[in-house]
């Protein structure tokens, strides 16, 4: 990290479908951390949050989720526009600090979404380190009913979600999380995703079968099914896998 100050921003998306290869977007939201804000240190404050006209229908199921219709995107600007909106924001943060990208889910969803409408991804975003709170939750709780992030967000907080699938108030949230871990460890963002990105082995298999279940006592073979069936598996489960199996140190 350079000589400029340190700030978080969280991003998170609500889109037309749960699959990356199908999403478009229908909102984009982010909140700023930053060591001095204006409401203590790290205290989360919404900088961007905007509708996007994904210029299809949005889906039932979608809208079950986040309860955004047709109607509310008719007049929003298209999601290429939203997007290059999210884009200026990130590009001015860049040139005043040093940026830590953070979101629940972040890099196996929200962030390779933005990578089929970012024009120049690599250069703006793609190196910048990220905190991934659901992958800092499966650490935080292994043996968590699951890692959602209202159910985490409680276990941090003590606090009922409001508002949830609502990108800002998910960014909220996330940012409260943030708040609190930053804050109680005197750890920087940039130490924590320095931290996250150093694959740790699980104790306890964290979901599938046989969840719950000691690494050691998951059969072998079972593990041998993960490594070549899955994919997008997360690096703390890959590694677990894998240093069970004896392939990693």
């Amino acid at each position: 990290m350079s000589e400029q100050q340190e700030v978080v921003l969280v991003l998170d998306l609500e889109t037309t479908s749960g699959t990356v290869a199908d999403a478009k977007i229908v909102q984009i939201g982010a909140v700023l951390l930053s060591v001095d804000g204006p409401f203590g240190q790290w205290s989360p404050v919404p900088i961007f949050s905007t509708l996007a006209n994904p210029q299809i229908h949005i889906p039932e199921e979608a809208s079950n989720v986040h309860h955004i219709l047709d109607e509310h995107v008719q007049y929003a600007p298209p999601e290429a526009w939203a997007v290059f909106g999210l884009q200026s924001v990130i590009r001015q943060l860049k040139s005043h600090y040093d940026v830590v990208l953070a979101g629940h889910n972040l890099l196996n969803y929200d962030l390779r979404i933005l990578e089929k409408y970012f024009s120049a991804y690599a250069n703006l975003i793609s190196h910048l380190p990220v905190i991934d709170t659901f992958n800092w939750a499966r650490r935080q709780f292994p043996t968590a009913e699951n890692h959602q992030l209202g159910g985490t967000y409680y276990a941090i907080t003590g606090k009922a979600p409001t508002d949830a699938h609502d990108a800002v108030a998910d960014c909220l949230m996330v940012g409260e999380m943030l708040f609190h871990h930053l804050t109680t460890t005197g750890q920087s963002a940039y130490q924590m995703a320095t931290e996250l990105a150093r694959p740790q082995a699980f104790t306890v298999m964290p979901f599938g079968k046989h969840k719950g279940k000691p690494i050691n006592h998951v059969p072998k073979s079972y593990m041998h099914f993960m490594l070549t069936t899955f994919t997008d598996m997360s690096p703390d489960l890959e590694y677990t896998i894998k240093k069970a199996l004896g392939i990693a140190q």
